[in-house]
């Protein structure tokens, strides 16, 4: 399975619904589902916290993660949306 988690470019996607809310995702392909480890986790919160300090939103950011087949359950797997 090919994984540049540290490497890739998050989007971000804004929304209005009571309060305004910034998703920050990560798309990935993976066969099975996917692992999210304690390397995708401090990359993931690495980007959340670069998007909040770069933009100075006081914006609450959502870090999502797209895959295929969803995720593989572990102790990192619920740090996502």
């Amino acid at each position: 399975m090919y994984d540049s988690f540290e490497n890739s470019q998050p989007r971000v996607c804004s929304r209005k619904h009571r309060e305004w809310v910034i998703n920050v995702c990560e798309l990935k392909y993976s066969s099975t589902e996917y692992t999210f480890s304690k390397k995708n986790d401090e990359a993931m919160r690495n980007k959340v916290s670069d998007i909040q300090i770069a933009t100075g939103t006081r914006y609450a950011l959502h870090p999502t993660l797209v895959t295929t087949y969803g995720l593989k359950r572990t102790q990192y797997w619920g740090t996502v949306q």
